[in-house]
Protein backbone atom coordinates (compact mmCIF):
# COMPACT_ATOMS: atom_id res chain seq x y z
CA UNK A 1 0.00 0.00 0.00
CA UNK A 2 2.40 2.49 -1.25
CA UNK A 3 2.05 5.99 0.72
CA UNK A 4 -0.18 3.94 3.21
CA UNK A 5 0.29 4.78 7.34
CA UNK A 6 -0.86 1.90 9.13
CA UNK A 7 -3.35 3.89 11.81
CA UNK A 8 -4.11 0.43 13.58
CA UNK A 9 -7.10 -1.80 14.57
CA UNK A 10 -10.54 -2.21 15.35
CA UNK A 11 -12.38 -5.35 16.07
CA UNK A 12 -14.66 -5.84 13.05
CA UNK A 13 -17.51 -5.84 15.25
CA UNK A 14 -16.84 -2.36 15.59
CA UNK A 15 -16.90 -0.98 11.95
CA UNK A 16 -19.96 0.95 11.98
CA UNK A 17 -21.01 4.78 11.42
CA UNK A 18 -18.99 5.08 14.27
CA UNK A 19 -15.80 3.73 14.84
CA UNK A 20 -13.23 4.11 17.93
CA UNK A 21 -10.09 5.09 16.84
CA UNK A 22 -7.89 2.18 16.45
CA UNK A 23 -5.25 1.34 18.64
CA UNK A 24 -1.46 0.13 17.38
CA UNK A 25 -2.23 -4.18 17.99
CA UNK A 26 -5.22 -6.61 18.63
CA UNK A 27 -3.57 -6.85 22.32
CA UNK A 28 -4.38 -3.35 23.10
CA UNK A 29 -8.06 -3.93 22.90
CA UNK A 30 -7.70 -7.07 25.72
CA UNK A 31 -9.05 -6.19 29.41
CA UNK A 32 -9.41 -7.96 32.04
CA UNK A 33 -11.98 -8.60 34.24
CA UNK A 34 -12.67 -10.70 37.31
CA UNK A 35 -15.00 -13.01 34.90
CA UNK A 36 -11.70 -13.45 32.12
CA UNK A 37 -10.28 -11.36 29.35
CA UNK A 38 -12.81 -9.95 26.87
CA UNK A 39 -12.12 -7.00 24.17
CA UNK A 40 -12.51 -3.41 25.40
CA UNK A 41 -16.32 -2.68 25.15
CA UNK A 42 -16.21 1.04 23.89
CA UNK A 43 -19.17 3.00 26.25
CA UNK A 44 -18.87 5.76 23.40
CA UNK A 45 -20.62 3.22 21.25
CA UNK A 46 -22.59 0.98 24.00
CA UNK A 47 -23.63 3.57 26.05
CA UNK A 48 -22.21 0.83 29.41
CA UNK A 49 -19.14 -0.90 29.92
CA UNK A 50 -21.48 -4.41 30.73
CA UNK A 51 -19.34 -7.65 29.40
CA UNK A 52 -21.23 -9.17 25.89
CA UNK A 53 -21.05 -12.58 25.29
CA UNK A 54 -19.30 -11.30 21.26
CA UNK A 55 -16.50 -9.16 23.34
CA UNK A 56 -15.65 -12.45 25.60
CA UNK A 57 -12.06 -14.48 24.95
CA UNK A 58 -11.75 -17.82 25.75
CA UNK A 59 -8.70 -19.45 24.72
CA UNK A 60 -8.61 -20.28 20.63
CA UNK A 61 -11.28 -17.67 19.95
CA UNK A 62 -10.96 -15.83 16.67
CA UNK A 63 -11.59 -12.37 16.42
CA UNK A 64 -11.52 -10.58 12.81
CA UNK A 65 -9.70 -6.74 13.29
CA UNK A 66 -9.36 -4.40 10.89
CA UNK A 67 -6.24 -2.40 10.46
CA UNK A 68 -7.05 1.11 9.20
CA UNK A 69 -4.52 2.86 6.41
CA UNK A 70 -4.36 6.31 5.62
CA UNK A 71 -3.18 7.86 3.02
CA UNK A 72 -2.57 11.62 2.24
CA UNK A 73 -5.27 14.23 1.92
CA UNK A 74 -6.52 15.71 -1.36
CA UNK A 75 -8.48 18.74 -2.28
CA UNK A 76 -11.70 18.15 -4.18
CA UNK A 77 -12.36 21.13 -6.55
CA UNK A 78 -15.87 22.26 -7.78
CA UNK A 79 -15.91 24.78 -10.36
CA UNK A 80 -18.79 26.84 -11.51
CA UNK A 81 -18.62 25.15 -15.09
CA UNK A 82 -16.98 22.07 -15.93
CA UNK A 83 -16.10 19.37 -14.47
CA UNK A 84 -14.59 18.64 -11.00
CA UNK A 85 -10.90 17.86 -10.24
CA UNK A 86 -9.15 16.11 -7.69
CA UNK A 87 -5.56 17.77 -6.05
CA UNK A 88 -3.41 15.24 -5.74
CA UNK A 89 -5.56 12.83 -7.51
CA UNK A 90 -6.65 9.42 -5.30
CA UNK A 91 -3.87 7.47 -4.23
CA UNK A 92 -3.69 4.09 -5.54
CA UNK A 93 -4.88 1.51 -3.19
CA UNK A 94 -6.93 3.82 -1.37
CA UNK A 95 -10.61 1.96 -1.31
CA UNK A 96 -12.51 4.31 0.45
CA UNK A 97 -13.22 8.74 0.31
CA UNK A 98 -15.65 10.68 2.37
CA UNK A 99 -15.33 14.63 2.54
CA UNK A 100 -13.43 15.34 6.15
CA UNK A 101 -16.31 15.19 8.49
CA UNK A 102 -18.76 14.03 6.74
CA UNK A 103 -18.77 10.11 6.56
CA UNK A 104 -22.34 10.42 4.94
CA UNK A 105 -20.39 11.00 2.02
CA UNK A 106 -18.32 7.59 2.32
CA UNK A 107 -17.85 6.62 -0.96
CA UNK A 108 -15.74 3.92 -3.41
CA UNK A 109 -14.32 6.64 -5.51
CA UNK A 110 -13.87 10.26 -5.90
CA UNK A 111 -15.99 9.99 -9.42
CA UNK A 112 -18.57 8.27 -7.21
CA UNK A 113 -18.19 10.40 -4.34
CA UNK A 114 -19.14 13.34 -6.80
CA UNK A 115 -21.95 11.73 -8.46
CA UNK A 116 -23.82 10.71 -5.70
CA UNK A 117 -23.19 13.80 -3.04
CA UNK A 118 -25.99 16.18 -4.52
CA UNK A 119 -24.67 19.29 -1.49
CA UNK A 120 -21.48 20.23 -3.61
CA UNK A 121 -21.51 23.77 -4.31
CA UNK A 122 -20.06 24.94 -7.59
CA UNK A 123 -16.77 27.28 -6.50
CA UNK A 124 -16.31 25.19 -3.46
CA UNK A 125 -13.22 23.02 -2.24
CA UNK A 126 -13.52 20.07 -0.43
CA UNK A 127 -10.70 18.33 1.89
CA UNK A 128 -11.02 14.69 0.48
CA UNK A 129 -9.93 11.66 3.31
CA UNK A 130 -8.50 8.61 1.99
CA UNK A 131 -8.41 5.02 3.55
CA UNK A 132 -8.69 1.08 3.45
CA UNK A 133 -9.84 -1.63 5.71
CA UNK A 134 -7.94 -4.23 5.54
CA UNK A 135 -9.43 -7.78 7.47
CA UNK A 136 -7.27 -10.17 9.49
CA UNK A 137 -7.56 -12.49 11.61
CA UNK A 138 -6.34 -13.35 14.69
CA UNK A 139 -6.73 -15.77 17.96
CA UNK A 140 -6.70 -15.72 21.41
CA UNK A 141 -4.16 -17.16 23.25
CA UNK A 142 -5.15 -17.36 27.02
CA UNK A 143 -1.77 -18.78 28.56
CA UNK A 144 0.27 -16.17 27.15
CA UNK A 145 -2.94 -13.56 27.25
CA UNK A 146 -2.65 -12.12 23.96
CA UNK A 147 -3.37 -12.52 20.50
CA UNK A 148 -1.22 -14.20 17.76
CA UNK A 149 -1.52 -13.86 13.98
CA UNK A 150 -4.02 -16.35 12.29
CA UNK A 151 -7.06 -19.12 13.47
CA UNK A 152 -5.58 -21.38 16.02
Amino acid sequence: MTGATDAGVVPEIFLDEVTPPPRPTPDDWIIRKAAGAMIDNDPHLCGDDETSEDLGLQHGKVITFSRLYTYPNATLTIPQSGDWRCDPPAPEGAAYVMIEDEPETFSDSVGELVANYIDLTPGDAYTLIFYSWVDEIWSFDAVAGKFTRGAA
